[in-house]
């Protein structure tokens, strides 16, 4: 079960989502492969001190931009366009150019930084909602395939044993 979990992670795209630390990034050992132990120093988190402690503009957006933010969001919404009735506040108008979207009466190119990661983090908890739920359905796919084809195997069994 972790192991298709892990491979929902993985497969399922939302890593591009997320900001990723260079000091993650880099992580090779001087000492070789195979070797006992690792002479590089234990990592730090990027942000020290509990959630109450940090400071507001760095719990959540790990240094992205206003305009990385809206960029995000406006593809989201873009691509998703039904996650939209899921955000309380938000709500989108079809024009000629596409879609235009509104928060609280405000145009999104007009929110603050907080207000769109808000509804960046919204859209995103949505967005891994519904993968959660298409990864459920297909395990449960695959273990009643897996039942019909162990029925399947049994039955083949049964057969040769009653003409031996």
């Amino acid at each position: 079960m972790r192991k298709i979990f892990f491979l929902f992670i993985l497969l399922s795209g939302l890593f591009l989502l997320l900001p990723v630390s260079e000091s993650v990034c880099e992580t090779e050992n001087p000492g070789g492969a195979g070797t006992a132990q690792s002479t590089n120093p234990p990592v730090e988190p990027a942000i020290k001190g509990t959630p109450a402690e940090r400071p507001a503009e760095s719990s959540g957006s790990r240094g992205l931009t206003r305009e990385e933010i809206l960029l995000r969001l406006n593809g989201i919404l873009r691509s998703h366009m039904d996650v939209v009735p899921f955000i309380p506040g938000l709500a989108g108008k079809k024009e000629e150019t596409g879609f235009s979207y509104e928060y609280k009466g405000v145009d999104l190119e007009e929110l603050d930084k907080d207000s769109l990661l808000y509804i960046l983090r919204a859209a995103n908890r949505r967005l891994s909602w519904k993968s959660y739920q298409r990864m459920q359905r297909q395990l449960k796919d695959l273990q009643q395939i897996q039942e019909m084809n162990r029925m399947q195997r049994m039955q083949r069994q049964l057969r040769l044993l009653r003409k031996q």
